[in-house]
């Protein structure tokens, strides 16, 4: 990073450097630095760390998911939720006098859509979790078309899938490696029975070839 414009300085602009008071968006660091206030803030009010997923935390019947700085509230009941909300949304001072300022959040209110995920509560009490436009993008960008017929087993899993330095370049008019970007979100968000066809397909998004069956 370069001095800025404006700062008068002795000497050559050279010998000089910065000292950040806080943290920058778009440094190396600046998402663990975000990580650990978010992490040291919800210590401090009384939350608990999941053993099994970093990314989990409890507050007494309240469950907590973040992904970067989106999180999802799940709670039995509303003032459960609210009550969360506002612990967080509030500066708090824990037992050691340590000051912690309020997170700047926003209540969108009832989960449909998490990350490009749709989610639907069924009358059976169940969730249903999909990603219709993410799999209409993959159709469209791969230009199957409405009569395009689909295999009751598209992968063998008898057939080891190898490297192929004979083979024919990949020559098709749709981008293999884009197309396996969104196959591997796909499958780690909602269609996880997709998880061994697309690793196996994505070892050589590189350099795709076209081998005999």
């Amino acid at each position: 990073m370069e001095i800025p414009q404006g700062f008068n300085l002795h000497g050559s602009r050279k010998d000089h450097v910065l000292r950040l008071k806080k943290n920058l968006y778009g440094q190396k660091q600046a998402g663990r630095v975000w990580n650990q206030y978010l992490h040291d803030g919800l210590l401090a009010r009384g939350f608990k760390q999941s053993k099994v997923d970093m990314c989990v935390y409890y507050f007494e019947s309240v469950v907590l998911m973040i992904y970067v700085d989106d999180g999802i509230l799940i709670g039995p009941s509303k003032s459960d939720l609210d009550n969360v909300y506002h612990l967080l949304s509030n500066d708090f001072e824990g037992k050691d006098k340590v000051k912690h300022k309020a997170f700047d959040m926003t209540d969108e209110g009832e989960l449909a859509d998490y990350l490009g995920v749709e989610i639907k509560e069924l009358p059976n009490g169940t969730i249903k979790l999909s990603q219709l436009h993410l799999i209409q993008q993959i159709i469209d960008d791969m230009k199957f078309k409405p009569n395009t017929k689909a295999r009751s087993t598209p992968a063998a899993t008898t057939v080891k899938l190898g490297r192929d330095l004979e083979g024919v370049p990949f020559d098709e008019d749709w981008d293999y490696r884009s197309s396996i970007g969104k196959l591997n979100l796909l499958e780690k968000s909602t269609w996880c029975d997709l998880s061994c066809s697309v690793h196996v397909a994505a070892r050589y998004a590189s350099d795709p070839r076209k081998s005999p069956c």
